[in-house]
């Protein structure tokens, strides 16, 4: 049996602009995550672009 992670499942940014972070999770293909190599979760940067002065994406920005 090939043991293989799932696609990454992605939780939302925790901001609408400026930098903020997202979760991301995997299960392996047993009920052991041990059993796969790797992490089955994971965080990362998200909405790099900086916020206007009304905390919305300047224009341009998109």
């Amino acid at each position: 049996m090939s043991l293989e992670w799932s696609p990454w499942f992605y939780t939302p940014c925790d901001v609408t602009c400026g930098t903020g972070s997202r979760s991301k999770l995997r299960s392996c293909s047993t009920t052991r995550d041990e059993d796969c190599s790797g992490n089955a979760y994971d965080t990362e940067s998200c909405n790099l672009q900086e916020c206007s002065s009304l905390g919305k994406i300047a224009p341009g920005d998109h």
